[in-house]
C-alpha cells in the first residue's frame, strides 16, 4: 500500500512541480519578478493543486473535509518548503548556472522537499481518524 501511494505521490508531485514550473517562468522569466519572489505565486498555487490531487488520488481522503485536510496540508508543506527553498535559495545564489536556469534548481529543491512531505502527508495531514 505504501509503495502505490508513494508512487501516486510521485506522479502528482510531477504535476505539482509542472504547474509550479510554468508559474515561475511566468513571474521571473516573464513579469521580471526575479527568482525568489517568484515563488510565493508559484509555492501557493503548487500546494494548492498538490493538495487536491493528494486527497482524492494519492490518499483516497475525498470522505475527508478540506476544512480539515487544508490547513495541516499547508502547515506541513510549509515545514517542506523550508527543506525546498533552502537548497532552491542557495543553488540560484551561488551557482551562476542555477540563476540563469532557477527551474533546475527547483527541481533540486523539489527532491530536498519530498521525502518529508510524504510521509507528513501519509501520517498526519490524510490520517483516517477514528470518528470522535
Amino acid at each position: 500500500m505504501i509503495v502505490k501511494q508513494f508512487s501516486r505521490f510521485l506522479v502528482v508531485g510531477t504535476l505539482g512541480f509542472l504547474i509550479e514550473a510554468a508559474i515561475l517562468f511566468l513571474f521571473n522569466g516573464i513579469l521580471g519578478l526575479g527568482p525568489l519572489l517568484a515563488r510565493i505565486p508559484s509555492f501557493s498555487v503548487a500546494v494548492l493543486a498538490t493538495w487536491w490531487m493528494n486527497r482524492r488520488y494519492t490518499f483516497a481522503a475525498k470522505d475527508m473535509s478540506a476544512k480539515q485536510t487544508l490547513p495541516a496540508y499547508i502547515s506541513s508543506n510549509m515545514v517542506g518548503l523550508g527543506f525546498n527553498l533552502s537548497v532552491y535559495s542557495v543553488a540560484v545564489l551561488q551557482i551562476p548556472l542555477l540563476h540563469a536556469y532557477p527551474i533546475l534548481a527547483l527541481a533540486a529543491g523539489s527532491v530536498a522537499g519530498l521525502f518529508f512531505n510524504f510521509t507528513a502527508s501519509k501520517f498526519f495531514v490524510f490520517r483516517k481518524r477514528p470518528d470522535a
